[in-house]
């Protein structure tokens, strides 16, 4: 039998502490869930007011949004999965991306009654709030309540992912999958391998990256993810061949359903548009609005992208720390011991790799690597924050975070507040004002916002005889594809237009190519066919003046006037004067101009905006010129002065293929001239 001795407390001892019953620890653990969520709520609370505050007009279209909301429209309105047709091709499915966000945004356009890029913004930041809650999920057993907290303060104030998630792209929508995925994939690690539940979270990880990978091929760099991870970690082996089973599963019901789907008379659109856009990213086949080389990516990132300070920094902190922890790592074989937070590093340098290799062909990519960079730093960050005292770290890591918001704050001035562009949305609202039945020669981010029917640039060259307008994207990352026929139009296409937007400028031309009218444009800056009997005052001061009658045949007849005045243009069915010139002066010389009269005296032409061009004859001399012809090739013709008042012109080429006349007007030297399908003399 034992006695215990109890000291009674010196006077002044406060009584210990009561144990804390089961109600009281229920009551704060309560509490404190009730703290976590309103900050939860509050942070979503900041991050929704910077998303949907002049959600459809700031920032300015971007490019895939009118594609996009396109194809949705279409099947939100019943009609299928496509989207507008150019000129010269016939309807098919639209599967360059995989269907399920054209699904998901044509039901949402049901849903709210609207169907504008608008509405599919809203719906990118909606999914954009779910991908920061879900960070918070990931990141809160890490680092606890405020470690998260300052993570995802960080991420729902980043300029960039902002930007990102007030634009109706796939991205947005997609990373809830993938960070859905890697939610589950943790969960699953932090259980006992051999539980139930963790062979439960492994399966729901891989069915949420397969189908993040069916809704958009770019995630597949999610299993990158995993397998760093399970190469880095070296344990579940069990479970990962579940989360692989289960995905692979899925994958393969995936592709039987779009193949068998999308096959219509021994042809499989799927197989075929996945062809090309996986040619696309690998970089086998170009593609409009992508990021052809580092050096395009760059002279972005220290031109409009630069106001993206603080993402480019934190980015590039967190880089440097992978790739440095990576070096130093393989370099003494310890680097699951060096790491941070493997999930966390497997994540960065997947993402890294993976669109290192994608050469980030396109700028909205770079949300993919943003996201575990940033994370990668504050994991590096919480573990310095450990091993020194908490109130200096916590004063540091208060400061940074700061100055971050600072720097957030002033991004966003700069990009949502202060601008209001919208280069894609004035091109619109400038087509509207023109003829519905023209045909622009244009990208197809532009042909399906407007009215018009439109025809791609790449394929100019088959459809210039049907052109009216051109609409012409130009970007640091974008130029007009190289085209022989494209470069000739707007060399001679006069512009009508021009709207600057954040990062691009489009311009509009009325197009100088071939077409079934003669209007001012076409006649003095390009080719055009004439109508069959057009008859034009030909003449020239101080000489003398010619009538000619214009066929689609040849030059019909060219008779001197028996006097000399200067000439009176007639007008085309629009009212506006043009003409078609031919002059020969007193001193031998020929003056050819494309509008108003013309005047050989001192070479001038008039009136002032016509272009034209003056050769020197002596009578009997004759001048050999090639005509440049918008299908690329040339015609030669010889010019003769037979006498002061009489003019010999023979084209020694084919008749062209279209059996109309060709007219090229002045422009620079050497370049103009007058032919005829036909080697008939004018006489």
């Amino acid at each position: 039998m034992s006695a215990t001795l109890h000291t009674p407390a010196p006077p002044g001892t406060p009584p210990p502490p009561s144990p804390a019953t089961p109600a009281r620890r229920r009551r704060l653990l309560t509490t404190r869930h009730g703290v976590e969520l309103a900050v939860v709520l509050a942070l979503l609370a900041v991050a929704a007011l910077l998303r949907f505050w002049d959600l459809h007009s700031r920032p300015g279209t971007e490019w895939d949004e009118p594609v996009y909301a396109d194809v949705a429209r279409s099947l939100a309105h019943g009609h299928g999965l496509e989207a507008k047709v150019p000129w010269g091709h016939v309807s098919q499915p639209y599967l360059f991306h995989p269907p399920f966000y054209f699904v998901l945004l044509g039901g949402w356009m049901r849903l709210v009654g609207s169907d504008t890029i608008g509405d599919a913004r809203t719906l990118a930041a909606l999914a954009s709030l779910v991908v920061l809650a879900l960070t918070w999920a990931l990141v809160r057993p890490r680092w606890g309540a405020l470690g998260a907290a300052a993570a995802t303060l960080a991420l729902a104030t980043d300029g960039w992912l902002i930007f990102t998630n007030r634009v109706g792209w796939i991205e947005n929508t997609m990373l809830v999958l993938l960070v859905g995925g890697l939610l589950a994939y943790d969960r699953a690690l932090r259980r006992d391998a051999r539980a139930r539940d963790a062979t439960r979270l492994f399966a729901l990880a891989g069915v949420l990256l397969a189908a993040a990978v069916a809704y958009k091929h770019i995630a597949v760099y999610g299993f990158g993810v995993v397998a760093l991870h399970w190469a880095l970690t070296r344990r579940a082996r069990r479970g990962h061949l579940v989360l692989l089973g289960a995905a692979g599963a899925l994958l393969a019901a995936d592709l039987a359903v779009m193949l068998l789907a999308f096959r219509s008379h021994g042809h499989n659109w799927f197989l075929d548009d996945t062809r090309v856009q996986l040619q696309r990213v690998l970089g086998h086949k170009s593609s409009r609005g992508s990021i052809g080389s580092w050096h395009d990516a760059l002279d972005a990132l220290v031109g409009p992208y630069k106001l993206f300070v603080a993402t480019l920094a934190l980015s590039a902190a967190g880089a440097a720390l992978v790739l440095w922890r990576t070096a130093a790592g393989l370099r003494r074989r310890d680097l699951a011991r060096r790491v941070a937070d493997p999930l966390l590093y497997a994540w960065a340098l997947a993402a890294l790799l993976f669109l290192a290799a994608l050469r980030l062909k396109m700028a909205h990519y770079f949300v993919l690597v943003e996201v575990p960079l940033l994370l990668y730093a504050f994991a590096e960050l919480a573990a310095w924050a450990r091993r020194r005292p908490a109130p200096a770290a916590r004063r540091v890591i208060a400061c940074l975070l700061l100055a971050l918001l600072a720097v957030n704050a002033w991004t966003f001035d700069q990009r949502f507040v202060q601008r209001s562009d919208d280069a894609l949305g004035a091109t619109r609202a400038f087509a509207r004002t023109l003829p519905r039945d023209a045909t622009f020669l244009t990208e197809e981010s532009i042909g399906t916002m407007i009215p018009q029917p439109y025809c791609k640039l790449y394929e100019a060259g088959a459809c210039v005889g049907d052109v009216a307008y051109l609409a012409i994207y130009r970007s640091q990352t974008q130029r007009p594809p190289r085209n022989a026929t494209l470069e000739r139009l707007l060399r001679y296409s006069p512009p009508l237009a021009r709207f600057d937007g954040f990062k691009e400028r489009i311009t509009l031309y009325r197009a100088a190519g071939p077409g079934p009218i003669c209007t001012p444009a076409r006649l003095g800056l390009g080719v055009c066919r004439l109508d069959a009997s057009v008859r034009r005052w030909i003449g020239a001061a101080g000489g003398r003046a010619f009538v000619a009658r214009v066929g689609f045949g040849d030059w019909r007849a060219l008779r001197e006037l028996r006097r000399t005045r200067p000439l009176a243009p007639l007008r085309d069915a629009h009212g506006r004067p043009w003409a078609l010139l031919l002059g020969v002066g007193r001193d031998g010389r020929v003056a050819f101009a494309n509008l108003g009269a013309a005047r050989v005296g001192g070479g001038r032409c008039w009136p002032s905006r016509a272009r034209c061009e003056v050769i020197r004859l002596r009578p009997g001399a004759a001048a050999h010129l090639e005509l440049p012809r918008i299908d690329g090739r040339r015609t030669p013709i010889e010019l003769k002065l037979r006498s002061l008042v009489r003019v010999r012109m023979r084209a020694s080429a084919a008749p062209d293929a279209r059996g109309g006349a060709l007219l090229r007007a002045a422009t620079t030297p050497r370049s103009l001239l007058l032919t005829t399908p036909s080697p008939e003399d004018i006489r």
